[in-house]
């Protein structure tokens, strides 16, 4: 299955550093026939009420639950949670992280040659202004998986390719820094000679 490739989740994380340094059913009316003129016009029944020469009308069946996404195998949701948490955890403290490019390498263990190349993209996350400000904040950003799903729509995993959609959320705290924001990413991961690996980065 060929997909659009997307960027890796890089501009949301961007901005968010930098925002966290800058602060029903009807019934048919249903009467009796009239009497005849010599005798009391009895009154009409009930609506629906049976005796009136027609069935009372049927109820309206529940509607059929939605259908259930199929769970994603253990090995693939590793895999991605493990790149994403990689990607988007950086330490300003010092003697940790040196740079935003430092958690570009450590997702090298979760994906292809491909994927890993457009992460390693001299344009993405090494904008040594925005690292300076999160060393002088002695910044930590963590991450906290919150989701993992089958995206509604996709097909369902197989041994070979799984699609895979996680929503998570990052934090950045450090000095007089505190700030939060949820994301998401969509991805393909596929078994490789290597283990499951992410292959493609999707829109979400």
């Amino acid at each position: 299955m060929n997909r659009p490739h997307a960027s890796p989740a890089t501009a949301g994380l961007t901005a968010l550093l930098c925002a966290a340094l800058s602060a029903s059913c009807g019934h048919s009316r249903l009467t009796a026939a009239p009497e005849p003129a010599t005798s009391p016009q009895a009154p009409p029944p009930p609506t629906g009420s049976p005796g009136a020469g027609s069935n009372p009308a049927s109820p309206t069946p529940p509607a059929p639950p939605p259908p259930t996404a199929p769970p994603v195998p253990a090995g693939p949701a590793r895999t991605a949670a493990g790149y994403l948490t990689a990607l988007n955890t950086h330490d300003a403290r010092p003697r940790h992280d040196q740079g935003l490019h430092d958690a570009n390498t450590r997702t090298r263990r979760y994906v292809t040659d491909g994927v890993y190349a457009q992460i390693e993209n001299p344009q993405t996350r090494t904008s040594p202004p925005l690292w300076q400000q999160l060393v002088a904040a002695g910044a930590v950003t963590s991450v906290h998986v919150d989701k993992i799903a089958v995206p509604e729509g996709a097909p369902a995993p197989t041994t070979q390719h799984v699609e895979v959609r996680i929503t998570y959320t990052v934090t950045t705290t450090g000095t007089r820094l505190h700030h939060a924001q949820t994301l998401a990413q969509a991805m393909q991961v596929s078994a490789t000679p290597a283990g499951w690996r992410i292959d493609q980065l999707l829109p979400f």
